[in-house]
């Protein structure tokens, strides 16, 4: 005979071994983690298509540009973030670096740009796409320095990203952009732009709300 407690302890074994077969058969069907794992790991610890009300104290700056602090992984080199959202969900994040001190030529500021390019290289691939010009006249008479360049918009310094023929890059991110940017001769920062796949969505609402007051 079957005592009383062992008969009980018997039947709570059974209950959490038909639970745990359940558990185990039972797909995850919270949209977060299917995202996630089919997305990957996105920037910042975002996501193509995360919805607006997954991020903290977004201020809106400009039509469908959106400033915030917070992003589920925060960056400590960067100070705030832009993002954008189509109907499905978020489609473009841009990270606006600290303050970088410099001198006139840029020396500290060019390496940290290499610094971070590197670092993307290793995440996503390797970037052909780098684009250095110095677009001021070269008839003015006093030497003008890099940063002062940087400054006026007469000089850049560029490396791009893009996703390959007919696929994408890890996370559905179709292109990144990292950018050099001045405050000053003696300060500067750094600006990386993240475009998902679905940013063309986010292009036609833009040109959408350009005519919808006329």
């Amino acid at each position: 005979m079957i005592k009383m407690g062992a008969r009980l302890s018997l039947i709570v074994l059974v209950m959490t071994g038909l639970a745990a077969c359940q558990n185990e058969a039972a797909p995850e069907t919270q949209t977060g983690i299917i995202i996630e794992q089919e997305y990957g790991d996105g920037p910042f610890g975002a996501y193509m298509g995360m919805p607006k009300s997954e991020f903290a104290r977004l201020e809106e700056t400009d039509f469908n540009l959106y400033k915030t602090y917070n992003m589920p992984r925060s960056n400590t080199a960067f100070e705030f973030y832009e993002v954008s959202f189509a109907e499905d969900g978020l489609c473009m994040i841009q990270a606006l670096g600290i303050d970088v001190e410099t001198d006139a030529a840029g020396g500290d500021l060019k390496f940290e740009f290499d610094r971070f390019a590197e670092g993307l290289d290793k995440k996503y691939g390797e970037s052909d796409d780098f684009r250095e010009e110095d677009g001021s006249d070269p008839e003015k008479g006093k030497p003008i320095s890099y940063m002062q360049r940087l400054l006026d918009g007469d000089q850049i310094r560029e490396r791009y990203w893009w996703a390959p023929e007919g696929g994408t890059l890890p996370a559905k991110i179709n292109s990144i952009s990292l950018r050099t940017k001045a405050l000053s001769e003696e300060l500067g920062y750094l600006v990386i732009r993240y475009e998902f796949e679905n940013y063309p969505k986010c292009e036609a609402m833009d040109k959408a709300a350009e005519t919808e007051n006329l």
